[in-house]
């Protein structure tokens, strides 16, 4: 069944509601956990083959819907085809589900997506600056830095080197590596792994200061008006609500107090 191109700026919008928004990215951290979790040996295999045959259907299907709502491929795109891949191809690609974090840039790609996200999680959408913007950036590329370091260690390492068997020793030797801590009780044997060090640390030595630096700035930056609040428009003054101030979406019910997309406060119309 071939749905009518009438029905792609139906699917781009609901691409962007909160509750979707919140559903993939808590999609996103599931598979996170669940290939940490699976490299436990005390962990049943079987529950977490099957957790990740269901995300990798989940991840597949989102990817259809964006293809439709968008058929031109982006950079995040691409992250989400290869998310899902290891579903159909051999099991020595199964590194490719480390990417599935990077979709969690979606939501810091600007202000207005990380206000939207934040009002699902019931935090105060006005409070959205280009400044928590930033940080969260910052954060959110220090968790991707150390779990793909991590995961792309442990696959490298775990079948030849018997320090490091799971996840979470990788985990802790990434971070003491990349803090350049470096007790030295776990060392990479194989070349894979001293070149997947040797390029985690070159990465942060490239994107986090860059990133720190971007945040600085926006707090030392004087105050400027705000360009998302919205003037009194033709739309107003017929008697509508202004577009949102956090997410910019127009076109509502003039009996409306609340955004439909967000569920930020509207301003009153202009009388």
């Amino acid at each position: 069944m071939k749905l009518p191109a009438t029905m792609r700026p139906v699917v781009a919008r609901v691409l962007r509601t909160p509750t979707y928004e919140v559903g993939s990215a808590v999609a996103t951290l599931m598979s996170c956990g669940t290939f940490a979790v699976g490299t436990l040996d005390t962990v049943p295999r079987e529950i977490f083959d099957g957790a990740e045959e269901l995300l990798s259907v989940l991840f597949a299907a989102d990817f259809a819907v964006r293809c439709f709502a968008s058929p031109s491929l982006g950079a995040l795109e691409l992250i989400d085809l290869a998310s899902f891949l290891p579903l159909f191809l051999e099991s020595n690609l199964s590194f490719l589900r480390l990417v599935r974090v990077l979709r969690l840039q979606r939501l810091l790609s600007d202000v207005q997506t990380f206000g939207r996200f934040r009002a699902a999680l019931g935090l105060p959408p006005s409070e959205t600056t280009e400044t928590s913007l930033e940080l969260a950036r910052v954060l959110l590329s220090l968790f991707t830095l150390l779990f793909v370091a991590s995961g792309l260690i442990y696959t490298a390492e775990h079948e030849v080197n018997d320090s490091i068997n799971d996840f979470f020793t990788a985990l802790y030797f990434g971070l003491t590596t990349l803090t350049t801590v470096g007790f030295g009780d776990i060392v990479p044997v194989t070349p894979n792994g001293r070149l997947v060090v040797s390029f985690s640390i070159l990465v942060g030595i490239a994107v986090i200061p860059l990133q720190l630096t971007t945040l600085a700035e926006s707090l030392l930056a004087p105050p400027i008006e705000d360009a998302r609040t919205p003037r009194p428009s033709i739309q107003a003054r017929a008697g509508r609500p202004p577009p949102c101030r956090v997410c910019g979406a127009p076109d509502h019910n003039k009996d409306a107090n609340f955004c439909f997309s967000c569920g930020a406060p509207l301003l009153k119309p202009v009388s």
